[in-house]
């Protein structure tokens, strides 16, 4: 499946995308980026559910652990940053793939405990690719 440009409206039929049907959380506290993420990934087949509210996501996974696929998170949030956010989570459930994504990874990369075989960390400014590879890999682990 092509990538239609947001920009354009056209399809890109230059690079193909890894596709998928599972559903996505997508947390981000700017709502553009949640948009944009959304976009990108819907054309991908994705089902995406988007978030600016780091402790209602929270409770959207604690309602129900199985909800999603896999999340994508910011790391700089108000309330609950995206590593805290994503302990939680997997606290609930320890399987949930998470994709970090932060402009500043030195922190992340730091942190042994928190980067695992079902997290990766995609530095900003993301790209249609580098998130759609990223999303199929930790998709194909499970």
């Amino acid at each position: 499946m092509a990538l239609r440009s947001v920009e354009e409206g056209k399809i890109d039929s230059k690079k193909m995308l890894p596709t998928g049907s599972e559903r996505i959380l997508v947390l981000d506290d700017e709502k553009l980026i949640v948009t944009m993420v959304t976009i990108i990934l819907e054309a991908l087949g994705y089902t995406v559910y988007g978030e600016t509210d780091s402790l209602k996501a929270l409770e959207k996974i604690h309602s129900n652990p199985r909800l999603f696929d896999l999340v994508i998170t910011d790391q700089n949030m108000p309330n609950l940053g995206g590593v805290g956010f994503s302990r939680q989570a997997c606290e609930l459930n320890p399987d949930l793939p998470i994709i970090l994504c932060s402009g500043d990874t030195t922190m992340v990369e730091s942190d042994e405990d928190f980067l695992s075989e079902n997290r990766i960390l995609l530095k900003k400014p993301l790209t249609a690719m580098a998130l759609a590879t990223a999303v199929r890999t930790l998709l194909d682990k499970r």
